[in-house]
């Protein structure tokens, strides 16, 4: 139902940016399990055999999700027995490992997942600005790194005794 309203657009007749930006204000969704959501139906389209374990109840929406990353038309009955065997946890690895095995194979770097890794700035309503990032684990670590040990040297005040700040202003400061 989520493909098919995405395509018709109806989402716009009310003033909707996308078809997540509907979900997250109409349903109440995050706004990341509003565009996940679109995400999965749209792939659900290339993927009968999975739409309809799903719609049977076969497959759980979490490992639907999981198999919508890696499936395939040539794969997706082989990841649906993977999935009908394993947790959704253990499918989610499953899935990732499979996408980098296959990214591995055709030389892909990381710099090349265009809708994987990104950085994203925001004026919100109150005259601040908001930066949201996506990142592969490991350059993830390298940035959460690099901010503990900011965080450690910046802005040492006199004035402001030592753990009072809380550890998200602690961050601004290291950033900054």
């Amino acid at each position: 139902l989520i493909a098919q309203f995405d395509e018709s657009g109806a989402w716009a007749d009310q003033g909707a940016l996308t078809c997540a930006h509907w979900l997250s204000w109409r349903v109440g969704l995050d706004r990341g399990a509003a565009r996940e959501h679109v995400r999965v139906a749209r792939a659900l389209r290339d993927l009968p055999l999975i739409d309809e374990a799903l719609r049977c109840g076969r497959v759980s929406y979490s490992k639907v999700r999981a198999l919508t990353r890696a499936a395939t038309a040539d794969n997706e009955g082989a990841l649906l027995e993977m999935a009908r065997a394993s947790t959704a946890s253990q499918l989610e690895r499953i899935c990732r490992g499979y996408r980098l095995a296959l990214r591995n194979m055709r030389g892909e770097r990381p710099e090349d997942e265009v809708e994987t890794r990104w950085i994203c700035e925001r004026a919100t309503d109150a005259g601040l600005v908001r930066f949201e990032i996506q990142l592969a684990p490991e350059e993830a670590a390298v940035v959460r790194q690099a901010l503990e040990l900011a965080m450690s040297r910046a802005w040492k005040s006199e004035d402001v005794p030592a753990g009072t700040r809380p550890a998200s202003l602690r961050r601004a400061d290291a950033l900054v």
